[in-house]
């Protein structure tokens, strides 16, 4: 029996990570990332373990209720508890029912902090560690856990997958902006400040949600990358809009305010990125007609994961 994550974020890139593994395997079912600590089975399975790690409690609550506007306080409220204590606010590490394939995962820094001598005979115990980015690879191998970086598993999706039947030549070009900052309406002065030619076709989407049911979730998140395998180009602030654009051949930039942020560390390679404060300068003249192809795809990287997955499924 074979598991995956489930979500009440408010991100559709969360779901569109399992998507992505779920193509590699036979999905028997979901647990919720954020409460797989409190997560039992009458009988083992198997589980890929995969992405951002992770909510605590308190976010999780937050999450649970809707309520986006708390995001600061209890994240503060997290920081107030002393350190040594700190792993208690986690969902981690998952139960012995579990047998797990770690991959693709990022840790972020408070996770990383209140991670207890138990996580790390977690991890320790299931290595080696597949790390979404270099920075989380370099935090296992700090604490003696054997690790290696193997990107994200939204590199896998596969165009035939979730594509749309091909729109006509003669239909307009399709360019989505996706979550930028300030430009996320055509009354915003940072679209206006778009060349004609890209304000003229540019539609808006976006990877918030407010969706908790499961199949919604899913279904919107096949409707968003149902866009990106057929659009023409992409102008993004989202990583996990920017990968699959990468996995499909889909012409993708990638604007953000914080490149240095440790979830990226090793991805940008992939594909072009920019400063956000520069978004008006890099697309100053853009032609339409001589959009730059992506980066070459890491396929090397994209085997790997698909051969780890596959074979942990199938064992």
């Amino acid at each position: 029996m074979l598991k995956l994550y489930s979500y009440n974020t408010f991100n559709l890139g969360d779901d569109i990570q399992t998507l992505a593994v779920m193509q590699h395997g036979v999905c028997d079912g979901f647990i919720e990332r954020d409460l797989i600590g409190y997560h039992t089975e009458k009988s083992p399975v198997r589980m890929i373990l995969f992405g951002w790690h992770m909510n605590d409690i308190l976010c999780w609550l937050r999450t649970q209720y809707r309520f986006q506007l708390l995001t600061r306080a209890t994240r503060l409220l997290a920081r107030l508890v002393p350190r040594r204590f700190r792993h208690y606010l986690y969902a981690w590490p998952p139960s012995a029912d579990i047998e797990p394939l770690l991959i693709s995962m990022h840790c972020t820094k408070a996770f990383q902090e209140a991670m207890s001598p138990a996580s790390i005979a977690y991890f320790k115990k299931h290595q080696p560690v597949g790390c979404r980015d270099l920075l989380t690879q370099d935090f296992f191998e700090k604490n003696g856990v054997e690790a290696y970086f193997s990107g994200c598993l939204t590199l896998t999706l596969k165009k035939e997958n979730f594509a749309a039947p091909r729109f006509s030549p003669n239909e307009k070009p399709r360019i989505y902006l996706v979550d930028i900052p300030g430009c996320e309406t055509k009354e915003d002065t940072l679209f206006k400040s778009l060349p004609a030619c890209i304000r003229e076709y540019a539609e808006f989407l976006t990877h918030a949600t407010k969706l908790t049911d499961l199949k919604q979730r899913h279904d919107a998140a096949r409707q968003l990358l149902a866009r990106y395998t057929d659009a023409d180009l992409v102008i993004t602030s989202r990583l996990h809009c920017a990968l699959p654009c990468v996995a499909f051949g889909t012409p993708v930039l990638f604007f953000h305010g914080n490149l240095a942020d440790s979830r990226f560390a090793g991805l940008l390679d992939h594909v072009h990125h920019h400063p956000m404060d520069a978004f008006t300068q890099v697309l100053h003249g853009f032609d339409l007609s001589n959009i730059p192809a992506n980066p070459p795809r890491p396929e090397a990287l994209i085997q790997r994961l698909e051969h780890s997955c596959r074979a942990f499924a199938s064992a």
